[in-house]
């Protein structure tokens, strides 16, 4: 049974109800999950989403990334004190967003990834 502060809804639509469909769920910063078969354009959906909402798009690929891609690299401070976790790539893209710019971030294919990642 689904909590009442998150539910897990799935249902099939074609691409045109989810371009239209999509953007008002994303604003209300619900994450979505796209399935379907390899090829039917899940990504170019998504990317056609994003800028129908005028938000940055990032596409991440999970299944192919390093453990430190989504963290960050370890790098030391400046004082030597400690490690911290310098942002790059797509974490980077999105922390550096101003207040109020909206992202959507695809995780391409996240189920392939690693436990690590």
């Amino acid at each position: 049974m689904a909590s009442s502060t998150s539910e897990l809804i799935a249902m099939t639509v074609t691409p045109q109800q989810l371009i239209r469909n999509l953007p008002p769920i994303l604003k209300q910063r619900i994450p979505v999950i796209i399935s379907g078969m390899p090829g039917v354009g899940k990504s170019d959906i998504t990317d056609q989403i994003s800028r129908i909402m005028g938000a940055t798009s990032l596409v991440s690929h999970p299944g192919t990334e390093d453990v430190t891609d989504p963290k960050g690299m370890p790098w030391m401070s400046s004082e030597w004190e400690c490690a911290q976790f310098v942002p790059f790539g797509a974490l980077h893209t999105a922390l550096s967003c101003k207040g109020g710019e909206e992202i959507v971030w695809h995780l391409e294919d996240f189920g392939h990834a690693t436990e690590s990642v």
